[in-house]
């Protein structure tokens, strides 16, 4: 298996990865860990973006087979360098692992371990796909955070975006209202979100005054 890693044939490293946590349920857990699993860490360094976004997208699945004391060593980082990544797709599969890490390691270790990490890259990186990633993650959260986590924490991260320069990021704020208003406090989207709302769908692009006023209509 370690040598099929090796291939030529980017689909043959990628279906070795996707077939990763089916073996170690043959082979066992610690075999994986001491045999595959550094050459999946290698792997990250692939020139082909396919092969790297498979290691992402397996993530949460290995963590759950390896243990949380694997995972946090081993792939977190890896997780966690893949937010901001030059390929989209990649950006995108790790913030759709913040679910099932969720449900594998609980809310509290993915919040503290990986989502506040990704929440930071909307102050810290100047470059708007870096926020967009962000805003994605709160996107991503709303369903598994903590009602107050989501109206204390999450929402003033869309709040902020309603003001970006980037009509993108405004056009993606709007959608993230619509994602996390059923999850957020009814009277702190009034209160907070509301005006701002019909701000934007005042907004000089015509996209993003559509989506202000779906984003209203969900209020």
């Amino acid at each position: 298996m370690t040598k099929l890693l090796e291939d030529e044939t980017t689909e043959v490293r990628v279906n070795v990865i996707d077939s990763a946590v089916s073996v170690s349920e043959v082979v066992g857990a610690d075999s994986i860990s001491q045999t595959v699993l550094p050459k999946i860490i290698a792997s990250m360094q692939d020139k082909q973006w396919r092969v790297r976004e498979a290691i992402v997208r397996n993530a949460p699945a290995l963590g759950s087979v390896l243990g949380v004391d694997v995972f946090g060593s081993k792939l977190l980082s890896l997780l966690l360098e893949a937010l901001a990544d030059s390929v989209q797709k990649i950006r995108s599969s790790a913030v759709e692992t913040i679910q099932p890490l969720s449900k594998n390691f609980g809310w509290d270790y993915v919040y503290k371990n990986f989502l506040s990490k990704a929440l930071s890259l909307f102050e810290e990186k100047k470059y708007y796909l870096h926020r967009m990633t962000s805003i994605y993650s709160v996107m991503e959260a709303s369903s598994v955070a903590p009602k107050n986590v989501v109206t204390e924490t999450l929402l003033p991260i869309v709040i902020k975006s309603f003001a970006d320069p980037v009509p993108n990021i405004r056009i993606l704020a709007c959608k993230a209202v619509v994602k996390i208003a059923p999850f957020a406090d009814a009277s702190a989207l009034q209160s907070r979100v509301k005006a701002r709302m019909q701000e934007l769908s005042q907004d000089k692009d015509d996209d993003v005054r559509f989506f202000a006023g779906e984003a209203l209509s969900h209020m």
